[in-house]
């Protein structure tokens, strides 16, 4: 079993990085979208004020919105390592507003509000989420501690029906 376990770290290395830079992609599109809409306003097309703020990315954002701009602009199929769920919403909705250059600003602006929105919800319930978990890890504590002075001061063999109850209780509790 200690053979394979290089292999499973890299493996979950490899899951950890790409969740990792998902998130990253995620929260730097956001960025992105802006300084689109920003020079939109100022007069560009979609497809200038995209170029414009691609060529200001670093190196990773660069290539990553460079694959998307040639789906948009030339309808180029995109890999199947790009392809996420929110990298298929970002894709369909560009393409929207590639196709509708009267609408480009108003489309964009209501995805950036559809984004924001879903962006306050995850950290928000990641928050209550910590929360949850937090509460769960004072209490497996508390219970632990009497269950340790319960075991110490009493006799646990005239009530193991209880204790092993409790304990089913608890761990159902948990799950």
């Amino acid at each position: 079993l200690w053979l394979y376990s290089p292999t499973v770290i890299v493996l979950i290395s490899k899951y950890l990085l790409r969740k990792h830079r998902e998130n990253q992609f995620q929260k730097h599109f956001l960025f992105f979208l802006n300084n689109i809409l920003l020079k939109m306003k100022g007069g560009n097309s979609f497809r200038k004020a995209f170029l414009s703020v691609n060529h200001s990315n670093n190196e990773f954002f660069r290539e990553k919105f460079k694959q998307i701009y040639n789906f948009v602009a030339f309808s180029q199929h995109v890999t199947t390592e790009l392809q996420t769920g929110f990298l298929n919403e970002v894709l369909v909705e560009l393409k929207a507003v590639d196709s509708q250059p009267h609408k480009a600003i108003q489309r964009l602006e209501n995805f950036r509000r559809k984004l924001l929105i879903i962006n306050k919800f995850r950290q928000k319930s990641g928050q209550v989420l910590r929360q949850i978990r937090l509460q769960a890890l004072i209490l497996t504590g508390l219970y632990i501690a009497l269950f340790i002075f319960v075991t110490l001061n009493f006799a646990i063999q005239k009530h193991l029906n209880l204790v092993i109850l409790s304990l089913f209780a608890f761990l159902l509790g948990l799950v």
